[in-house]
């Protein structure tokens, strides 16, 4: 099988994660140079691991505040608003 083929794979079983590491992996052999298969296999999973929490928590928090997605809040202090030190 072709790295190609891999990825088309990892990519239909919604593996994006892992494609991605797995990208990085070969185009940089030496960021993983006397690692075990092991160790470069969990660090596959720990990638997938994260994007799939950080897409979930994405999705929450849309869903539980809606009006403020795209939204900047500009909050300007002016000194006649601060509190005053009277005795």
């Amino acid at each position: 099988m072709t790295d190609e083929q891999t990825f088309e794979k990892l990519y239909g079983m919604r593996m994006n994660g892992i494609a991605s590491a797995l990208r990085e992996q070969l185009a940089s052999p030496q960021s993983v140079d006397g690692l075990t298969f092991t160790d470069r296999l969990a660090m596959l999973v720990d990638r997938e691991w994260n994007e799939r929490e950080n897409r979930s928590l994405t999705r929450r928090l849309a869903l539980e505040f809606p009006r403020f997605r795209g939204q900047f809040v500009t909050i300007e202090l002016r000194p006649s608003l601060a509190p005053s030190s009277r005795s």
